[in-house]
């Protein structure tokens, strides 16, 4: 029940988008804009039902809560403010921030599992990719059900982007990627990755 409501608040969202009733930075609001105070109702009552009674289960058991992301994907939350011809709910960054909150509220693994998909691996393709590049491989993950990932970490560098390791050789047809990865979440899960690599080392923190 809860799904189709979720649905129909997006919908409305994508409407509502255009004449600036979901973005704060358009307009000044006191509290929620209804459409995300709507959204925040819906995910709470998903997360409740769904997924506060595996959250513990899920913790204690290292699992993917795979059925409950396959809802979330059903309901919008896996691409909520990815723009629609890419597949997503066209909803605004508050939506989306609100939304987070009441999936962790739920379950913290979800939650996770969540804001990595959408802030690193949509929203880079989303803000530095071409439109090819976002419809081959923005459009299934943000309506289609397929997971991304974000390789950064590395064994021996950790999240450091300038000390990273993996290099990137151009070759014919794309790019040789060599290097390891580790502590990458959804990466089991994943069908797509955005992966950290260098293609000179002497260059550290700076672009060519």
């Amino acid at each position: 029940m809860f799904r189709m409501a979720l649905r129909q608040i997006l919908s409305k969202g994508r409407r509502a988008s255009s004449v600036g009733l979901i973005y704060p930075s358009r307009r000044s609001y006191v509290g929620l804009p209804d459409e995300v105070q709507m959204l925040k109702d819906m995910v709470r009552t998903f997360a409740d039902q769904e997924l506060a009674p595996m959250a513990a289960k899920v913790d204690k058991e290292h699992l993917f809560p795979a059925d409950n992301v396959r809802q979330m994907s059903e309901m919008g939350l896996m691409g909520v403010n990815v723009p629609g011809e890419f597949g997503g709910s066209e909803m605004s960054a508050l939506a989306y921030a609100v939304g987070c909150e009441e999936v962790s509220r739920g379950c913290a693994t979800a939650g996770v599992i969540m804001s990595a998909h959408n802030s690193l691996y949509i929203a880079p393709i989303m803000n530095w990719g071409n439109d090819e590049q976002k419809e081959k491989w923005v459009t299934d993950w943000a309506s289609g059900g397929k997971i991304g990932c974000f390789g950064l970490s590395e064994p021996g560098n950790g999240s450091d982007a300038g000390a990273a390791s993996t290099t990137a050789s151009k070759v014919d047809g794309g790019y040789l990627i060599n290097g390891t990865k580790a502590w990458i979440t959804n990466a089991y899960e994943s069908n797509a990755a955005v992966v950290f690599a260098t293609t000179d080392k002497s260059l550290k923190h700076k672009v060519s």
